[in-house]
């Protein structure tokens, strides 16, 4: 791989040093951005403890293999983890475990496939049209992230839920917003693992928030008719597991689908807004995406048949979630007293993967800090080699289910948006912060310059 030109240089989590007082002093960024406790050893390490705390946190490649393949279930999803988010997704798929969660994940499975996922497109183009318009309105200062959220929302909202199931769609996109801000508030609970009694002392739960997107979840159940040939809606409802016949109960159908709507939204918004502010960095970049997008697109639609003809394009959005991954660390716990990669580890201890840290590793990428799309074009990217370095959507039998949904949608609407704007820095920008609750967030939002098309 090579380049032409010096390479854009995005801002980063500032690092904390490793002596005493210094991590002693980290401790008041743990309530907005636990990544600011982390060392510059995180970023050079295979392994890392902070004695007393009983977690290990991995970035070694061999180890990865054995939590996220090899030895799975004796590192499973940290509890703290699931009991954030079971007011969210109660007995649904992202808080089960063993064979409840694997035959609920065979039969989702289909619904969510590459072919299945392509039926969002119209949705996404339709949505992204709309907030072209509404950018582009001397009238509206955009939100960069908070519209994106309401366009991520939009998407879900008309592929999983459809027209003419009874649901207020401006309401939905309200709660769902509601609960974007909740889960973005780092509970104090479940940083300092203290019992399930103190959460609501230490914090905000999503028990609020997970009831009134349940409601419309609710609502859009009730109205739905069976037959809806080809719907999202109808595929999960009518879901079966393949190996046991079991199929999905309406409380689980509910709760699955209530889980699936926030996750829809703010990974994939916050995924966009970090593209848009790389390429608003670095204009040859997104010159080069609007050249091939117009050789492979044009003016047309985007459709189906160009999801695999825009390898550069899609390049910039792989170097995006290296540098930028909307999930920024993943907890896991082990289950008995074992050995890992060397270290000795209790039963109980927590093992945080750092993937934020784990894509900027000065061992697996060249230039770490630096935007260079180019690294992820065919020829210069093998997966194999990257399988536990470049891991936005997890790894192993548990990878996000939802890959494809997000690949997608973040491809059509984007090209969507650079067939009608441009996007470009502002000339005075204060320095950049960053926040981390259930996304890693520019603090105070991402602020662009948007322009039509000349």
């Amino acid at each position: 791989m090579s380049t032409e030109r010096q390479p854009y240089i995005p801002p980063k989590v500032a690092t904390c040093g490793a002596d005493f007082l210094s991590q002693l002093a980290s401790v008041r960024h743990v309530r907005a951005n636990p990544l600011k406790t982390w060392p510059r050893a995180m970023y050079e390490a295979r392994f890392y403890r902070r004695p007393p705390m009983p977690i290990l946190w991995v970035m070694d490649v061999d180890a990865l293999h054995e939590i996220y393949v090899a030895r799975a279930e004796e590192f499973p999803p940290s509890k703290i983890a699931h009991r954030m988010f079971r007011p969210l997704w109660r007995n649904g798929v992202a808080t089960s475990e063993g064979e409840e969660w694997r035959w609920q994940r065979r039969a989702a499975a289909p619904a969510f496939s590459p072919k299945a996922v392509e039926a969002i497109v119209p949705a996404a183009r339709h949505a992204t049209a709309h907030l072209s318009k509404l950018w582009l309105s001397p009238t509206h200062t955009p939100d960069i992230e908070d519209d994106l959220g309401d366009l991520a929302t939009s998407v879900v909202f008309e592929t999983l839920m459809g027209d003419g199931l009874g649901v207020d769609e401006a309401k939905f996109r309200r709660d769902a917003r509601a609960f974007s801000l909740s889960v973005n508030a780092v509970n104090l609970a479940d940083v300092f693992q203290t019992p399930d009694w103190t959460r609501p002392l230490l914090g905000q739960t999503l028990h609020k928030p997970s009831d009134a997107l349940r409601a419309h979840v609710a609502q859009a159940l009730a109205h739905r008719q069976s037959g809806q040939a080809g719907s999202l809606l109808d595929m999960l409802a009518t879901a079966t597991d393949p190996e046991t016949g079991q199929t999905i109960t309406p409380e689980r159908l509910q709760n699955n689908i209530t889980g699936m709507l926030p996750a829809g939204r703010d990974t994939t918004a916050n995924w966009l807004a970090w593209i848009l502010y790389l390429i608003a960095h670095d204009l040859p970049t997104q010159e080069r995406m609007v050249a091939e997008i117009d050789a492979v697109v044009g003016t047309a639609p985007f459709g189906a048949e160009h999801l695999e003809k825009l390898p550069f394009t899609s390049a910039v959005m792989m170097e995006a979630l290296r540098l930028f991954p909307p999930a920024a660390q993943i907890a896991r716990e082990a289950a008995h007293d074992t050995d890992l990669g060397g270290q000795k580890v209790r039963k109980g201890m927590f093992i945080i993967i750092p993937i934020y840290a784990i894509q900027r590793h000065r061992d697996y990428w060249d230039q770490p800090d630096a935007f260079l799309p180019e690294r992820f074009l065919p020829g210069n990217f093998d997966p194999r080699t990257h399988r536990y370095s470049f891991m936005p959507f997890g790894a192993g039998e548990r990878i996000c289910l939802g890959m494809a949904f997000a690949k997608t949608e973040a491809l059509a609407v984007l090209v969507t948006l650079l067939q009608r704007l441009r996007v470009s820095a502002p000339e005075h920008e204060p320095p950049m912060d960053f926040t981390f609750g259930g996304v890693l967030r520019a603090k105070g939002g991402i602020r662009l310059n948007i322009a039509p098309r000349d």
